[in-house]
């Protein structure tokens, strides 16, 4: 199993639409533009251990014979490419998983594995079968019980790996557990789903011919993911009457951060994602409105699920002295890294506050953590979702048995397209908090106030009021207007008012 080298914290559980970045190696910014201004140190000799594993040569073994019994009409090299999948995705697991999984949990995730595959209708083909495993894999995967690790299959991981170049796929819909299915929270403009008449309200009970009624959430949401362009027929309640639409997923429009002057003297921007270089978005924004005039600055990431690490870094790092640690990354309780200020950041005099709510997340609260820590920015709003974990993408690889002794062309090992998301360690603030809610399957979600940034400045809303911001906030970023009732950001200016 192949490790890209940077990070990922993202993913608010809530957001069935595909605007997931998968972590790749970071690309170098326009020559023309700032040095991104921050160092990462590793961690000491503890953290370069390789951990034990708990995975026992026997136990992988056993289920490979398992599996190999099971696909005896297959043909035997494929048969055996398939395998090695499972061997690899079983062993990246162990080794990288945020936390050791014990020898007994093991067993019984081995176990549950055999019986679903073993229940599943019998493998009429090769194609039946490698079916067969990914749905497998996707189960054992999930089983680990935590929401952000995942197993792609060949066309997820393919899609996914077109996402990290700034191209994303959905539907275009925000859901949550309603009482018969997923229920509608927003809907994106120009997105599928607005195209095909979905409302924000509607309950999907059904997609195709699975009824989601007393599924897990993660279950349901599953069957959203079909391939791009393939068609669905969602069979809807709204307004009490039921009705059947057909939508398939394609490309979403990830719109650019907005801003504006607030008030005299106040700059506003707010961003929907720390996706590949919205730093240098966030700071042409920035630096557009000190030339207008703005003196001080709010930056809101309500409802941003988060993206990539370095973006997040990089942003902090413009309002902190030089050396101010900006995070501090962990696995298996060990320093992993830490990351820094590399000299005094341009906006460094600025003040500043960040408006949050119970849906910003990860590099979300990553960057309002560092900054109230350093006590650079007044945070805003309602406390934060509690996403304290990052991930990494794992692409499976398979030994090249087909190259010769004398081959100077072909390598040991070639990716066979699948992917693990896996979820490797923790992540934590400069004064070592850390922000990780529980996670509560029923609802989704993290259990509301188990975890996340607390505000400095408490604005609490009604669910009116909750649905109308958020709204109006998902409309702004797509350029449909900024007419909208905003307590909270009347508190943020407020707050910079007296400063």
């Amino acid at each position: 199993m192949r490790t890209f080298p940077s990070l990922l914290i993202h993913l608010l559980p809530s957001l069935t639409f595909a605007l997931t970045p998968i972590s790749l190696p970071v690309r170098a910014l326009n020559d023309g533009f700032q040095k991104t201004k921050f160092k990462v140190e590793s961690g000491g000799e503890e953290s370069r251990k390789r951990p034990a594993p708990n995975l026992s040569d026997e136990q992988v073994k056993e289920f490979d014979e398992f599996l190999r019994s099971r696909g005896q009409h297959v043909d035997p090299a494929e048969r055996e490419r398939l395998l090695e999948r499972v061997r690899g995705i079983l062993w990246a697991l162990d080794i990288a998983y945020k936390e050791p999984i014990p020898p007994a949990a093991w067993e019984r995730l081995l176990r549950e594995s055999r019986e679903s595959f073993s229940a599943s209708a019998p493998a009429s083909s090769a194609r039946d079968w490698e079916h067969s495993i990914d749905e497998m894999l996707q189960g054992l995967v999930s089983k680990v019980g935590d929401p952000h690790s995942y197993y792609l299959n060949r066309e997820r991981a393919a899609e996914a790996m077109v996402e990290s170049r700034g191209i994303s796929y959905g539907l275009g819909v925000y859901t949550e557990k309603g009482g018969r299915g997923l229920k509608l929270r927003m809907v994106l403009p120009d997105s599928p789903a607005e195209k095909a008449g979905l409302r924000i309200g509607d309950e999907i009970l059904s997609v195709d011919k699975h009824a989601l009624e007393g599924l897990e959430f993660s279950v349901m949401r599953n069957f959203l993911y079909k391939p791009v362009g393939e068609p669905m027929t969602l069979r809807l309640l709204r307004a009490g009457s039921e009705l059947r639409v057909v939508v398939a997923r394609g490309e979403l429009r990830t719109p650019n951060p907005h801003s504006r002057m607030a008030a005299p003297g106040i700059g506003y921007v707010h961003f929907g994602e720390f996706g590949d270089k919205e730093d240098e978005k966030v700071f042409a924004a920035i630096d557009a409105l000190k030339a207008a005039g703005a003196r001080k600055l709010i930056l809101d990431v309500r409802s941003n699920p988060g993206g990539y690490v370095h973006i997040a870094r990089s942003i902090a790092s413009e309002f902190l002295e030089a050396d101010q640690r900006i995070d501090i990354f962990k696995k298996r309780g060990v320093v992993n890294e830490t990351a820094a200020a590399d000299g005094p950041g341009r906006y460094l005099g600025m003040p500043l506050a960040i408006l949050v709510n119970e849906d910003s997340a990860s590099a979300s609260e990553l960057l309002s953590a560092a900054l109230q820590d350093h006590r650079r920015a007044t945070i805003v709003g309602a406390r934060t979702y509690g996403k304290g974990t990052y991930q990494s993408p794992h692409q499976t690889v398979l030994e090249n048995k087909d190259i010769s002794d004398d081959s100077e062309e072909s390598l040991p090992y070639y990716p066979d397209g699948t992917m693990l998301m896996l979820s490797e360690g923790t992540w934590h603030t400069p004064n070592g908090r850390w922000v990780q809610g529980r996670y509560d399957p029923t609802l989704g979600r993290n259990a509301p106030g188990s975890g996340g940034v607390r505000p400095d400045a408490v604005v609490e809303l009604s669910a009116a009021q909750k649905d109308a911001v958020e709204t109006g906030l998902l409309l702004q970023l797509y350029g449909r207007g900024t007419n909208f009732p905003d307590p909270t950001l009347e508190r943020a200016l407020q707050v910079l008012q007296r400063r």
